[in-house]
């Protein structure tokens, strides 16, 4: 089971450097991606200060109903 957490942590870090990387090529221009120019235009970071906002709002909540 160790190996298993590990392996997936492994996979979600190499995952995101990849989103991240393709990210940073499209703005510094090295190469134009057309779905990241489109995400890029209607999510902003403020989306996601609310998104994990809500979540560990409804993650203390939850934690509060159980326990």
């Amino acid at each position: 089971m160790s190996v298993g957490a590990i392996l997936n942590m492994g996979g979600l870090y190499l995952g995101s450097l990849g989103i991240i990387a393709k990210a940073y090529g499209h703005f510094s221009g090295l190469r134009w991606r057309r779905l990241i120019g489109t995400w890029s235009s209607w999510l902003k970071p403020y989306h996601g200060l609310y998104t994990g906002l809500a979540f560990i709002l409804l993650g203390f909540i939850y934690f509060l109903v159980v326990v």
